[in-house]
């Protein structure tokens, strides 16, 4: 029987996306409709992880939805952001799904938006 854990906060998020970049053998896939302006800083540990992931052979997909931006011109800065970080990107309209699969080991679902965990300057400890 699959294990089901509940995440209440922000940072309990955070870490299962810090845990997924660093245990996944084979694949990340993020769904997450937006990308929260000027959300991305290079010095934090999840984009590093990002690319560490991409490093030891990780292929990174992410879906998202440009309607949803908080500021339209922030879409291709936000979206070239990340794929410094070696991210696939996939443009889908009218998604609202926010998931996270590591491998075939994991499932995430809920109303996390996960690209808000990007900049952990914003996340309360």
């Amino acid at each position: 029987m699959p294990k089901t854990t509940v995440l209440i906060d922000v940072q309990e998020h955070c870490e299962l996306l810090k845990r997924v970049l660093r245990e996944a053998k084979e694949r990340v896939v993020i769904i997450s409709p937006w990308i929260p302006l000027n959300n991305i800083d290079y010095e934090d540990e999840i984009p590093k992880l990002f690319r560490k992931a991409y490093q030891n052979g990780v292929s990174v997909t992410i879906y998202t939805d440009s309607s949803l931006d908080e500021v339209k011109d922030s879409f291709e800065l936000e979206r070239n952001l990340l794929r410094d970080f070696y991210c696939d990107f996939h443009i889908v309209e009218k998604i609202h799904a926010k998931t996270l699969i590591m491998d075939n080991k994991l499932y995430a679902m809920g109303s996390f938006n996960w690209l808000s965990a990007i900049n952990e300057k914003d996340v309360e400890k």
